[in-house]
């Protein structure tokens, strides 16, 4: 709202308490169920992306998987945030 009406709402403090005079508490928590839907929908697919992709590379790393420990989490959370963002990213609009 302050970027449609910066005189309205100069910061975040006073406009907080204009929006909840002017259209009450409610307003405040408008939209936060879908967000906290998708997000929590994105996290799960986010963990279960990286456990995969973390154990399907330990595996291909054989022996030699517990001195490669840190970079086969790196990259399978690499991948795993990938994933997610393309998930995630029609939602967001």
């Amino acid at each position: 709202k302050g970027q449609v009406d910066p005189i309205k709402y100069p910061n975040i403090g006073s406009s907080i308490k204009t929006v909840w005079e002017d259209e009450g508490p409610s307003t405040l928590f408008t939209g936060w169920l879908p967000t906290y839907l998708g997000n929590f929908v994105a996290g799960g697919a986010l963990y279960t992306v990286t456990e995969i992709t973390r154990r399907y590379l330990s595996e291909a790393a054989g022996v030699d998987a517990v001195t490669l420990e840190v970079p086969i989490i790196l990259i399978a959370a690499a991948i795993a945030a990938t994933f997610g963002s393309v998930i995630v990213c029609p939602f967001e609009a």
